[in-house]
């Protein structure tokens, strides 16, 4: 029998189904083609203004390295945002740039005019589906900080809570993503011409493609800041905002506003030498010499303890608290270390007063190497750190010669000399160590940072001790587990040792089968270029014969055509042309080192 059976009433009204692909699987805009000419534009002419005015230096004897990158710096400031980005993270690579323009591109300033408050009210509502009213309770829309890739915002949450609102600009994403093309295929177009090492600009480019596209994403930047915070509610020293989850999207992030002093309000005052500002700090709690060495010790705690850095520590990234404690904001860059490489650094500091080990633990942050003169390249390096081990402890040295940022920049100097590419998170670590010196000794310029690294470790080494010894009381499982997890972590750290030792013992020598080699490929080369002309001298040749009656004059003999073409300027130039890559790709091939590992 057919009858009506009554039915569980639903727990929510039915709604549409939430298409939760849109959430996981995030499509990336693609750059048109229209946007990727227009930008291929806006680079060539840049490229161009550059050349020009170089080739202008040169003419006039006023050529030198610092003159091009000081306009360099001036023609990416003068890109936009895009620019901007793209020159800080090449300030980054002093392992493929001179230092000279590593220097200039790291003063670049992230700073570019706010867009309308109207769109940044539209991507709100738009991202959280929600009016403005209903969000905030009040909304600032003067921005306190306007970047390149976004504005920051102040607001008022219904409960109460004052926020820091993120949005991102409208059109950025493939503003950005339509250079970085254009990048590439440039980067291309110089190693086809030979002006660049074939194969060497990719994985640049690439390793710089995803710092970027990663800092367009708040809700990485929201996450990062969670890990981050988690880690640092363990500490005394360093604090992070709260994240408000439900405001975040890929577009905008809303975080606790930080009250407190900016690191580069109180570094004004002390440059100004301004006393009525200093009292009024000194009065508030805010003391110099405590906030420095709590500088140091986030710096120690990143390396040793947390899982991931901040790799943008300027000072207006960091706020102080009335207890001198740090709040960091801004976690748009990170970085985290391998276990490898954490443990190569953490190698260098216990080896202080060791120079020739700390050269090697320099090298064994950089495996594996290529074939090089290991020996040649650890005594180098040997140099270098005594020299600014000697700077550490004189009282005369500037800031500059005892900073680990700067031991780090000419390291990265001398690799790039021989043609060892560095990892890109270290490369991050190096810009946190440098701008963390560079603030210490506007800071207190009196402080060791050194030593008060030392204290740190010391410290660092009794907490593990006292884990050690209050182990003894936990059961054996626990015990046994952990006795495997070091045992494991020793094996590691003896394998990356017996590693450093036998690249420090083998000495490449000459190879003779190496320079026949070259001279082979030069040989090759050259043929093949003097081949692929002749052809090209016979297409031209053919194609005037083929061209006369049509073009309304008695066609020549083929002999003639080919005397034609070779007195042709355009043939010329592009024979001219060809024979010079050439030679420039042979003369590349020949800088490289007759050198091969045992």
């Amino acid at each position: 029998m057919i009858a009506n059976i009554p039915r569980r009433e639903h727990i929510s009204s039915p709604k549409r189904r939430a298409d939760f692909t849109a959430d996981v699987v995030y499509r990336a805009p693609r750059p048109t083609f229209g946007s990727i000419l227009s930008r291929m534009a806006v680079w060539s002419g840049a490229a161009i203004g550059f050349s020009a005015a170089t080739f202008v230096d040169r003419i006039l004897l006023r050529d030198s390295i610092r003159r091009r990158a000081i306009r360099l710096r001036k023609m990416l400031q003068g890109m936009g945002g895009t620019g901007v980005k793209i020159g800080q993270q090449l300030g980054l690579r002093a392992d493929i740039l001179p230092i000279e323009y590593c220097d200039e591109l790291m003063k670049l300033l992230d700073q570019v005019p706010p867009f309308p408050s109207e769109q940044a009210v539209a991507i709100l509502e738009g991202q959280t589906g929600r009016t403005l009213a209903e969000i905030f309770e009040s909304f600032d829309t003067e921005v306190i900080g306007s970047g390149s890739i976004g504005c920051v915002y102040q607001a008022y949450l219904p409960d109460g809570r004052k926020v820091a609102v993120k949005v991102r600009r409208p059109g950025i994403e493939i503003e950005m993503r339509s250079d970085l093309k254009v990048i590439e295929m440039l980067g291309k177009l110089g190693e086809a011409l030979s002006f660049i090492p074939a194969g060497s600009s990719r994985a640049t480019i690439r390793e710089i493609s995803w710092m970027l596209i990663d800092e367009l994403d708040y809700r990485l930047e929201a996450m990062q800041t969670e890990a981050f915070g988690q880690q640092a509610a363990r500490t005394d020293v360093v604090r992070t905002p709260g994240i408000v989850h439900e405001l975040c999207s890929r577009e905008v992030i809303v975080t606790e506003f930080m009250d407190g002093v900016f690191l580069h309000e109180i570094l004004n005052a002390l440059e100004d030498e301004n006393p009525a500002r200093l009292e009024e700090l000194a009065e508030l709690g805010y003391d110099p010499v405590a906030i420095s060495k709590n500088l140091v010790r986030m710096m120690f705690w990143q390396m040793y303890e947390c899982s991931i850095f901040h790799a943008d520590p300027h000072p207006a990234n960091i706020v102080i608290q009335p207890d001198n404690s740090l709040a960091l904001i801004d976690f748009g860059v990170c970085g985290s270390l391998s276990k490898q490489a954490r443990g190569a650094l953490q190698a260098i500091h216990r080896k202080y007063n060791d120079p020739h080990g700390m050269a090697l633990a320099i090298i064994a942050t950089q495996q594996p190497l290529p074939y090089i003169d290991v020996d040649r390249y650890a005594q180098e390096l040997y140099y270098l750190v005594r020299d600014q081990t000697l700077a550490m402890r004189s009282k005369s040295g500037n800031w500059y010669e005892k900073s680990a940022g700067a031991l780090w920049t000419r390291a990265a100097e001398i690799s790039r000399e021989y043609k060892v590419r560095l990892n890109p998170e270290l490369l991050r670590y190096m810009r946190t160590s440098f701008l963390s010196d560079a603030i210490l000794a506007r800071l207190n310029p009196d402080l060791n940072a050194g030593h008060e690294f030392q204290i740190c470790y010391k410290e660092f080494l009794r907490k593990q001790h006292k884990k050690r010894d209050s182990g003894v009381k936990r059961d054996w499982g626990v015990l046994i587990e952990e006795a495997l997890l070091r045992m494991g972590e020793f094996a590691e750290l003896l394998g990356l040792e017996l590693e450093q030792r036998r690249q420090a013992a083998e000495r490449p020598h000459f190879r003779f089968a190496l320079r026949v080699e070259k001279s082979s490929f030069a040989f090759s080369e050259i043929l093949k270029t003097a081949l692929w002309s002749g052809f090209w001298l016979l297409v031209w040749g053919g194609a005037r014969m083929g061209l006369a009656r049509p073009l309304g004059y008695a066609p020549a003999c083929f002999a003639e055509s080919l005397v034609w073409s070779l007195k042709n300027p355009g043939y010329l130039a592009l024979l001219i042309l060809s024979f010079a890559i050439t030679l420039r790709r042979v003369t590349q091939r020949f800088d490289e080192p007759d050198m091969r590992a045992r």
